[in-house]
């Protein structure tokens, strides 16, 4: 409909419009404020913990017994080329790898592959971390790289 066939004067739309954007605004600033994680932790109950982003995990130390999964839906597949959802991809990024890694500045890093280039529009070539294994303890080969990639293309 047009402005001017709505029933709604173009002005009171904008202000509308105008109110809405700034109630957002508002929400976002109140969502932003609050993981500032200034304060103190657990709800004034104890000092703040400081956190510091790292490109290192620590090595894991013992067994673990049991770990629950902190997802809002149940995965509807663990299939890596089919999951499209929330759900699935957190899992699966706890158990799978990928070639390369995306750090939080939006910029890559190698992950499964030590390196990579890029030679002709069609082709790619990976030098593959030494040393991988699969949950089975099979060492990850050239040949599991090139399956993967082939079954990401056509499932």
């Amino acid at each position: 409909m047009s402005p001017a066939t709505s029933g709604t004067p173009l002005r009171r739309r904008s202000a509308i419009r105008n109110a809405a954007a700034a109630a957002l605004a508002a929400g976002m600033l109140l969502v932003t404020t609050a993981c500032t994680g200034s304060g103190t932790a657990g709800q004034g109950k104890g000092p703040a913990t400081a956190f510091r982003l790292t490109d290192k995990t620590p090595a894991a130390v013992g067994d673990v017994d049991s770990f629950t999964w902190s997802i809002y839906a149940e995965p509807t597949t663990i299939d890596y080329a089919h999951a499209y959802d929330f759900p699935p991809n957190q899992i699966l990024a706890n158990v799978c790898e990928s070639l390369l890694r995306w750090n939080p500045d939006l910029t890559t890093s190698p992950n499964l592959a030590t390196s990579y280039t890029n030679p002709t529009p069609t082709t790619w070539v990976y030098q593959i971390r030494p040393g991988v294994r699969f949950h089975d303890g099979t060492t990850l080969t050239a040949d599991d790289v090139v399956a993967s990639l082939r079954r990401n293309i056509d499932p």
